[in-house]
């Protein structure tokens, strides 16, 4: 993803937030038909990152492209609290005003390539999630990303990627009329870039991580067409 193809997506992602403020599970697409999810979806979610990461309650945790925060909320009551980071203005701006009250709750708006690069104490970090999120980011940014958190985030022992599209469903979700070829490609669509599990594990590996997939409950509203990736050091 080049320059102006990332201030595209940061320009997409503001102007649907803003859309859709007041509405926190609509501002990130956590909807199905356009309808925001149920709190029993958000309880799965919520319930499968805690034990992925195996999250207790001293861990520190990073939660990169956090939206607006309020599932990273949930996740910091289940541990010592964290950082949210997000390239999107609006987004960061909701999660200050709603969740950065809660004790051990810093929210920061900056793309997560640079912020993992650049944080000062990294060891501070002992777990990482990234939600829903990195379909939305070319391989070669993904790669780089992992192989930074991986070489700087020393302390993290586990780093998951919830709720990744996976490519092998791709022409399943897809109704025939509405397919277009080399969709699955495209990080600026709404739902982002379809990847398989083989795709992301050369990824992951390259970065120096062992992968394991989880798959949700089939209640879970995207569990026909979604993995969850756990990473540990290989």
């Amino acid at each position: 993803m080049n320059d102006r193809e990332r201030e595209l997506s940061r320009d997409l992602w503001n102007a649907h937030a803003s859309r859709h403020a007041g509405d926190l599970y609509a501002q990130v697409r956590r909807t199905v038909n356009g309808r925001p999810v149920d709190d029993e979806q958000i309880d799965m979610i919520v319930s499968a990152v805690v034990a992925g990461l195996d999250l207790q309650s001293d861990d520190v945790l990073l939660d990169l492209c956090c939206g607006n925060g309020f599932l990273s909320d949930r996740f910091f009551a289940r541990c010592a609290g964290g950082v949210g980071v997000d390239f999107s203005e609006v987004l960061i701006a909701t999660a200050k005003e709603h969740f950065e009250l809660s004790p051990g709750s810093t929210f920061v708006c900056s793309d997560v390539l640079s912020f993992v690069s650049n944080v000062e104490r990294p060891q501070q970090f002992s777990k990482i999630v990234s939600y829903g999120s990195l379909q939305y980011i070319a391989d070669a940014e993904v790669a780089e990303l992992l192989t930074v958190v991986h070489e700087r985030f020393t302390a993290a022992s586990r780093f998951m990627v919830g709720n990744h599209l996976d490519r092998e469903k791709a022409r399943e979700f897809f109704y025939e009329s509405s397919y277009v070829p080399g969709i699955e490609e495209d990080t600026l669509t709404a739902l982002g870039r379809w990847r398989s599990k083989e795709e992301f594990s050369a990824l992951a590996r390259s970065a120096g991580w062992r992968v394991r997939y989880h798959h949700m409950p089939s209640t879970f509203y995207g569990a026909a067409y979604r993995f969850d990736a756990v990473l540990e050091r290989a």
